[in-house]
C-alpha cells in the first residue's frame, strides 16, 4: 500500500501486522490534524513498514493469547506516538513485549496488559525520543532501554516500572531518566 490520500482531518486507517510491511508507504502532508493507524496483531511480530510519517498516533494491538513476547519493528516510523497494547485475555497472554529500532520524533509507550518485560530498542542517530514504560517491570522482568550511538534528546519515563535497565550506547546526550514510581533498582 502506498498513500498519500489523506484528508485535512482526523483520518482513521486500520492495518493488520499480514497487511501492513516493508512495502508500505504512509504519508500525510498535514499537521493539523491527528490521525490514527491501528495495526491488529494476531501473531507475535510486526515488522517494519517502508515509511510512515505524518501520521500522528500508531497503534498497535496484539490480540493473541498464544506463549511468546510481542515484538514490534518500528523503523522508518517518524514523528508518531506509538503505542503496543496486548488486548488478549490478560490470565492467559504473555505480557513481555519488544519494540526494536525507534526512530527521530517518536514517542513510545508500552501500553495495555505489557506488565512484564518491556524493552525498547532506540536507532542509532535518533532525536528528540521518548519512551514511557507503563507497567512493564512490575509482575516480571523488568523496564529496559538499549541506545545505539549518537542518541541526542532522549527521555526515559518509567511509569510504574518496578525495575529499569537502561544501556546508552556511545556519545548519547541530552538523556533524561525518570525512575518508576513501584519500588524497585534502576
Amino acid at each position: 500500500m502506498i498513500t498519500s490520500a489523506f484528508t485535512s482531518e482526523n483520518d482513521s486507517i486500520t492495518a493488520t501486522q499480514a497487511t501492513l510491511g516493508g512495502g508500505d508507504v504512509l504519508v500525510d502532508t498535514s499537521s493539523t490534524d491527528s490521525d490514527t493507524l491501528t495495526v491488529s496483531m494476531t501473531t507475535a511480530t510486526a515488522a517494519a513498514p517502508s515509511t510512515i510519517t505524518g501520521v500522528e498516533n500508531v497503534v498497535y494491538n496484539y490480540s493473541g493469547i498464544t506463549a511468546g513476547n510481542s515484538t514490534v519493528d518500528v523503523a522508518n516510523i517518524i514523528g508518531a506516538n506509538i503505542t503496543v497494547n496486548h488486548t488478549g485475555n490478560a490470565a492467559v497472554v504473555d505480557n513481555n513485549s519488544t519494540i526494536n529500532n525507534i526512530g527521530p520524533n517518536n514517542t513510545v509507550t508500552f501500553g495495555t496488559s505489557i506488565t512484564a518485560q518491556a524493552t525498547a530498542g532506540v536507532a542509532a542517530n535518533a532525536t528528540g525520543v521518548t519512551i514511557n514504560g507503563g507497567s512493564g517491570g512490575t509482575t516480571g522482568g523488568d523496564f529496559q532501554v538499549d541506545t545505539l550511538a549518537s542518541v541526542d534528546g532522549l527521555t526515559i519515563n518509567g511509569g510504574a516500572a518496578g525495575v529499569m535497565d537502561i544501556n546508552l550506547g556511545a556519545t548519547n546526550k541530552n538523556v533524561t531518566i525518570t525512575g518508576g514510581s513501584t519500588a524497585g533498582t534502576m
